[in-house]
């Protein structure tokens, strides 16, 4: 059994940017707390190291830019390149966040509707769960919820 939105996935319907967008939500929103609760603020900039790979279905894969610490294990990051194609700032922005202790995976994604980007997110969080150097205790989020974990808590 299940919920509507689940019962129109398993069926192959297409699913609304509604459904979408909270779900992502809910999933990124529960699995930052979790990290939040689990991992320590690193305290220093860490050495990385970087690659490009291939996430996702061996018959369509995705290419992604895969940067983190060399030593350790940490939380891990997914995003998505910002425009037609991935730019070198962007790199330079993954390899920033994870010099302050993250693994960060940066999707390099070709298509547009919701269904194929849900699959691609979550195939590139299993991919990314399954590195040794991400940690299996800590969530994975976006780029948005490392840097406020990143930040100092000013309680009023």
């Amino acid at each position: 059994m299940g919920t509507k939105s689940t019962q129109d996935f398993s069926k192959g319907q297409p699913v609304s940017r509604r459904q979408f967008g909270m779900t992502t939500s809910v999933a990124v929103l529960g699995t930052g707390l979790v990290g939040l609760a689990l991992m320590e603020q690193p305290g220093k900039e860490l050495t990385t190291t970087g690659q490009t790979v291939l996430v996702g279905d061996p018959a369509s894969p995705i290419s992604a830019f895969y940067v983190r610490p060399t030593t350790g294990t940490h939380p891990g990051v997914v995003t998505w390149r910002k425009g037609d194609v991935m730019t070198e700032a962007e790199r330079a922005e993954a390899r920033d966040l994870s010099a302050k202790g993250y693994a960060v995976l940066v999707l390099d994604r070709h298509t547009g509707d919701a269904l194929s980007a849900a699959n691609d997110t979550h195939q590139a969080m299993w991919w990314l769960r399954h590195q040794q150097q991400v940690s299996k205790k800590a969530a994975i989020g976006t780029p948005e919820w490392a840097r406020l974990r990143l930040e100092p808590v000013t309680r009023v």
